[in-house]
C-alpha cells in the first residue's frame, strides 16, 4: 500500500472513530441557549439573533428533511457531529503534511511516524472536553473549524506546489473564498487569517502581492468590524 492510500485509510479511520463516539453521545433533543434557537430557526428557515447565521440555517433546514430519528432537534444536532468528526480527519492530514516537511531523508525508514503522530493528535483534539461538548449539540463551531482547517490545509498544499514549481495560486483563491463563505456561519475562521498571511509572505511574497492578498485581508477585517459594530 502506497503512502497516499495509507493516508486516506487513516483519515477514514480517524473520522469513523470520532464520529462513532459523537453519534453515541449526541444530544437527542434541544439543548439550552443558542442550540435550541438554531434548531428552531433551521426548522422554520427563520432568522437567529444578530449577526445571524444564514448558511448554518440553510444547512440546518436540509438536515431537518433527513429521514433520520424522530426528533427534528436530533437531526440538526448531527451537523456539528458530522463536521466535528471531519475536522479531526483534516487535522490528521495537516499534521502529516507539517511533519513531512524537510523529512525526506527519514521518509523511507520511518514513513509511518507522521501518520501515527497525526492520528494521535487528531484523536486528542476530537476527544478534548470543550471540542467534544460543542460537537454533540447544534452549534456553529463544528462547521467553522472545518473551514479554518481547510484554509490551513490549502495553504500547505499551495506551499508544496510552490516549492516543487508545479503549483499555482488556486489554493489561495479557494482559501479566500472559504473565508468569505465562513461569515455566513460564524467569524471564528478569521483567527487563521493573519497566520495564513504571514505564512504566504514567507513562502512567496511576490505571489501574495500579485494576488492582492493583503488588500483582501484588510477588506475582510473591515467587513467583520463593520458587522460587529452594527450589531453591538
Amino acid at each position: 500500500m502506497n503512502e497516499s492510500r495509507w493516508r486516506l485509510l487513516v483519515f477514514i479511520l480517524v473520522f469513523l472513530a470520532v464520529f462513532g463516539v459523537y453519534l453515541y453521545s449526541v444530544a437527542p433533543t434541544a439543548s439550552f441557549w443558542d442550540c435550541a434557537e438554531l434548531i428552531a430557526v433551521s426548522y422554520i428557515a427563520g432568522v437567529p439573533h444578530p449577526p445571524g447565521t444564514p448558511l448554518f440555517v440553510m444547512l440546518g433546514r436540509i438536515f431537518t428533511l433527513l429521514p433520520i430519528g424522530k426528533e427534528i432537534a436530533f437531526r440538526v444536532n448531527l451537523i456539528p457531529t458530522l463536521f466535528g468528526a471531519f475536522s479531526c480527519g483534516l487535522l490528521y492530514l495537516i499534521i502529516v503534511k507539517i511533519l513531512s516537511i524537510n523529512a525526506e531523508a527519514e521518509k523511507d525508514r520511518r514513513w509511518w511516524l507522521p501518520h501515527i503522530a497525526g492520528a494521535f493528535g487528531a484523536l486528542m483534539c476530537g476527544f478534548a472536553y470543550s471540542y467534544w461538548d460543542n460537537c454533540v449539540e447544534a452549534e456553529v463551531y463544528g462547521p467553522c473549524v472545518v473551514i479554518a482547517l481547510t484554509v490551513l490545509y490549502l495553504a500547505l498544499v499551495w506551499r508544496e506546489g510552490r516549492e516543487k514549481g508545479t503549483g499555482d495560486n488556486r489554493q489561495i483563491l479557494a482559501a479566500i473564498f472559504l473565508l468569505f463563505v465562513a461569515t455566513g456561519i460564524h467569524f471564528t475562521p478569521m483567527l487563521v487569517v493573519f497566520a495564513v498571511l504571514v505564512f504566504a509572505l514567507l513562502v512567496d511574497r511576490h505571489a501574495v502581492i500579485h494576488l492582492r492578498f493583503i488588500e483582501f485581508m484588510v477588506g475582510y477585517l473591515l467587513i467583520l468590524t463593520i458587522n460587529e459594530m452594527g450589531f453591538s
